[in-house]
Order: structure tokens, then C-alpha cells, then sequence
């Protein structure tokens, strides 16, 4: 049996522009990870389980999606989606002056 277990948890970390970001997002039951921002007309998808990141400045480690040379364009929502399109994660980067900040906004229906 899977049980789901809800949480809604917040924090922040700051990440210099040019830096790594380490967005520890990829759970079992990850399906793709889709971005958006304010002016975006859609959702692009930056990771799927299938067919892997989607931009050569992001790469998978150790169950992280790591966006490498972070920068101001890379700002906005990442959403973990699971294979029916349930949100399980939401994760909002929004720049700062010389830094970027990660907040981290739902975090809910993990299964493990």
C-alpha cells in the first residue's frame, strides 16, 4: 500500500548568479519537471523520466536537478508533476540583486 504523506514546508537558500543551483526534486515517483514565469505563454519542460533534462546547462546527480551557471533568466516556477500531471512539488526562484532565492512552496503526495 502507498501512503501519502502531506507537508507543506518553506525555506529559503540563496544562490549567487553564475553558481549551481541544486534542486533536490526528482522523487521516485517523478514523472517531468516543468518550468514557467510570469511573461512565459506556457510550461516548458525542463526533465522528463524518459528522455532526461532538456538544456545542456542542467544535469541529474545523485536524485538532484542541477541547473549549472544559474542566471536571471532561470527565475521562475518549477513544478515536479507525477505521471497523471499531479503537482507533488512547486518550487518558486525568484532573482535578487546578486543573488537568487529559492523558496520552496508545496511540498506534498510524496510516495515512499
Amino acid at each position: 500500500m502507498i501512503q501519502r504523506i502531506e507537508r507543506n514546508t518553506t525555506y529559503e537558500i540563496s544562490v549567487k548568479k553564475g553558481e549551481e543551483l541544486k534542486l533536490d526534486v526528482l522523487l521516485p515517483n517523478a514523472y517531468k519537471v516543468v518550468y514557467w514565469t510570469k511573461r512565459s505563454t506556457g510550461r516548458k519542460e525542463d526533465w522528463n523520466r524518459s528522455h532526461g533534462v532538456r538544456s545542456d546547462r542542467m544535469t541529474i546527480r545523485d536524485g538532484n536537478l542541477i541547473i549549472n551557471n544559474f542566471t536571471a533568466t532561470d527565475a521562475g516556477t518549477y513544478e515536479v508533476l507525477d505521471s497523471e500531471g499531479e503537482i507533488l512539488i512547486m518550487v518558486t526562484v525568484t532573482g535578487e540583486r546578486s543573488s537568487v532565492m529559492f523558496r520552496n512552496i508545496i511540498m506534498k503526495h510524496l510516495n515512499w
